[in-house]
């Protein structure tokens, strides 16, 4: 009768890094199936993910996966987050490899054999061309094609098992066709929630139009900077609609959901709920611009995007000054690698 020899199991702790957030969320979420959070993300940018590669006879290697946002906002929070890594994927597109090297120093990873850069696109046939615009000698390069999501994992695991290293191992650059890695959009999965009812949303629109906010059947809307702000009078959900959407060239508009977190409980005069009182409530303070800090995170980070382009069809008179003004777009408009490195080099934060 044999007896199974145990496996061991080795844990490393790998950043996943790159200038767009949805983008390295999605390889996250592709790589970690269902042992992924993203609770952190609105807020935070933040994900977490677990990986496992099983191909070594007697070793499990699992990967705990950290996604981290480029957000000068967060550095101090991000800087906490990167303490104890291993590891390192950096996910970037063709048109950002020459910026590699400020990415890394952002998150101080060092370049070597634990670091594999992913580049994601329609590269098929452009390999040679895309090497040349990496800033890395291409003799210290192990280059792979037509690579997997899951490819990149296991080469990774191997580089982490190793016990000896020496300075003359290659950093691994994978290119991956964009269907491999979908950006990652939120899942909100709705629960049955106590909802207000038809005298409980009267009331509450009798309240909202004294107040001179607008209200449209079961929702009311508050204008804000970053956007529009939905409110449902129903449900008190509140989704923002930013600004950018209506100026960009692409058409993926979105809604996002936005948290407010308190404690519906209180009194008033009318006869009407929790519910209806914490409805109410987040449409005052969103009205009178009187939220918490981390709401206030959310709603700029919702009204930010990667991948904005002012579309050309629009007249100058059309476009408002939100968009247009340098000071004012960057709060909407994600700043380049080159521009936080520059930022950091002058405030004597990067060598």
């Amino acid at each position: 009768m044999s007896t199974a020899i145990p496996r061991s199991r080795m844990i490393f702790k790998v950043l996943v890094i790159g200038r767009d957030l949805p983008l390295q969320t999605g390889f996250l979420n592709r790589v970690s199936g269902k042992r992924v959070t993203n609770q952190l993300y609105n807020t935070l940018g933040v994900s977490l993910g677990i990986a496992q590669n099983e191909e070594h006879n007697d070793v499990s290697t699992v990967l705990q996966l950290w996604s981290l946002p480029l957000d000068e906002r967060l550095n101090g929070i991000t800087k906490t987050f990167i303490k104890g890594h291993r590891g390192a994927i950096a996910i970037v597109k063709p048109d950002e490899l020459e910026n590699i090297h400020s990415l890394l120093r952002i998150f101080y990873v060092q370049p070597g054999a634990n670091l594999v850069i992913v580049v994601v696109g329609n590269v098929q046939g452009l390999e040679p061309e895309l090497l040349v615009r990496i800033p890395f000698n291409e003799d210290s390069l192990d280059v792979h094609t037509t690579a997997t999501a899951e490819d990149v994992i296991s080469i990774l695991s191997r580089q982490l098992r190793k016990k000896n290293k020496s300075n003359e191992e290659k950093i691994t650059v994978i290119f991956m066709d964009e269907s491999q890695c979908p950006l990652f959009e939120q899942v909100i999965i709705s629960h049955p929630e106590p909802q207000c009812s038809d005298q409980e949303i009267d009331e509450i629109r009798s309240i909202l139009i004294h107040q001179g906010i607008r209200v449209a059947d079961d929702s009311c809307f508050v204008e804000l900077a970053e956007g529009t702000a939905w409110i449902s009078l129903r449900t008190g959900t509140v989704r923002l609609e930013p600004i950018i959407c209506n100026y960009c060239e692409h058409d993926c508009k979105r809604q996002t959901n936005i948290c407010i977190i308190a404690v519906d409980t209180g009194w008033a005069t009318q006869e009407i709920g929790q519910r209806a009182l914490l409805t109410t409530a987040k449409i005052l303070a969103l009205s009178d611009r009187n939220l918490p800090s981390h709401v206030e995170m959310q709603l700029q980070r919702a009204s930010s995007c990667t991948r904005f382009k002012l579309d050309p069809d629009l007249f100058d008179e059309e476009i408002p000054t939100e968009i247009t003004s340098p000071q004012i777009r960057s709060a909407f408009i994600r700043k380049t690698l080159l521009e936080v490195a520059s930022e950091r080099v002058k405030d004597g934060r990067l060598p």
